[in-house]
């Protein structure tokens, strides 16, 4: 097993590298990740920082679906359509009309579309490493919020809620994303990435999002 795996690494650092000229890369998009985000009727500030006590914070598995090409043998660009979401939110010391409690959010989604440009870098081998910025328009959906008052417990310790109404709501923003990806390509047409990206959206409140990309993408055109 150790010789299947060295032999494997040895080809792939030692085969010459591909051109991205032409080439086209259907992408998919996994993106474990974490978020600080504030719900917008618990916020005064639209631009307020996200690390608020009264923010919340979230772990929001994402998907997306992309598509890239490459315009120089190092520039690709391309877009992709991704959506992540986040359950069992909670906002402490929230203010909301009038009444102060904890915020509680049951269903939190984000739906994105951004544009990326990245640039490859020339290692001489199917090895390499790509830098990425990406950014587009963001449709947020805040779902089944309630304000509760965490001095008052039940029996089973649930606390009890303010009779203030929160609807459920959705909010357009934006959403700019920079990450760096080690990338490897195997059998000509099958490449893999995986790196860290940092966040920052609005959609009525900012927004920090910290995760990790992992995208499988196949590869076809006239550089193969």
């Amino acid at each position: 097993m150790l010789r299947l795996t060295l032999t494997v690494a040895a080809l792939l650092a030692s085969s010459a590298a591909f051109a991205d000229r032409g080439d086209v890369y259907l992408d998919l998009n996994l993106s474990p990740q974490v978020g600080w985000i504030t719900h917008p009727a618990s916020s005064t500030d639209p631009y307020g920082s996200p690390f608020e006590p009264h923010s919340m914070f979230a772990i929001k598995p994402g998907l997306g679906l992309g598509v890239r090409t490459g315009l120089t043998d190092q520039l690709h660009l391309g877009i992709s359509l991704e959506g992540a979401g986040s359950t069992s939110l909670t906002g402490k010391g929230v203010e909301v009309q009038s009444t102060s409690g904890d915020l509680l959010t049951a269903a939190y989604v984000e739906l994105a579309a951004p544009v990326l440009m990245g640039w490859r870098f020339d290692s001489g081998s199917s090895l390499t490493g790509v830098l990425e910025l990406q950014g587009g328009p963001l449709l947020t959906f805040w779902g089944a919020s309630a304000l509760v008052d965490p001095d008052d417990l039940d029996e089973q310790g649930r606390p009890a809620q303010f009779p203030t109404t929160i609807e459920d709501s959705w909010h357009v923003g934006a959403l700019v994303r920079a990450q760096a990806l080690f990338e490897a390509r195997i059998w000509d047409s099958f490449v893999f990435a995986v790196g860290p990206s940092l966040g920052v959206s609005w959609a009525d409140t900012v927004g920090v999002h910290v995760g990790l990309t992992l995208r499988p993408s196949f590869a076809f055109g006239s550089a193969l």
